[in-house]
């Protein structure tokens, strides 16, 4: 007997994004769910400059969150089972919102591009983790593997804000994507 594997191509993307997410405010919806499962008590949603800013003072992540959790299709860390995690503190208090995984995708409803800059709430660091995804990369060929599609990550001294959103008080800005 002999094994076989899945391939995934970069049509997923398009197809857990675009495809089934079919309208903007059902898309910048499942944005804000999931700053509502990250502890989010407050989110800001600012329509600027041909962009869509979505703000929140969610516990943030990490470069390690990014690469294993965010990035991870479909991963959905409310499904994590630990009692000390911070999903299962919350879970005593909320409902989650987002079970799937792939509400990050909705942002390819809204535009081409995605930059996500996040810091944990809980760093004592400025540093601003940042990664920009461009959502055309993933149309130029459908043959092509998903993960082969390279990503830009880069580290920021700090949040590289609007002029509007840089007046709201820090403590708010540990996690936001700009669309």
């Amino acid at each position: 007997m002999s094994s076989l594997h899945f391939d995934v191509s970069t049509g997923l993307k398009r197809v857990i994004g675009r495809d089934l997410i079919t309208d903007d405010e059902v898309a910048i919806f499942e944005l804000v769910k999931n700053s509502f499962d990250a502890g989010a008590t407050k989110v800001q949603i600012v329509f600027a400059e041909g962009k869509i800013w979505i703000v929140d003072d969610g516990k943030g992540m990490s470069r390690n969150d990014i690469e294993k959790k965010w990035l991870f299709v479909a991963y959905s860390s409310k499904r994590e089972k630990t009692r000390d995690s911070f999903r299962a503190q919350i879970g005593e208090r909320r409902h989650f919102a987002g079970s799937k995984g792939i509400g990050r995708f909705s942002s390819d409803r809204l535009g081409s591009t995605l930059e996500l800059q996040s810091r944990p709430a809980d760093s004592s660091s400025p540093s601003v983790h940042r990664l920009s995804i461009n959502w055309d990369d993933f149309e130029a060929d459908d043959l092509e593997q998903f993960s082969d599609v390279a990503l830009d990550y880069s580290e920021l001294n700090g949040f590289n804000l609007l002029d509007e959103i840089e007046r709201l008080p820090q403590k708010e800005l540990s996690d936001f994507s700009q669309l």
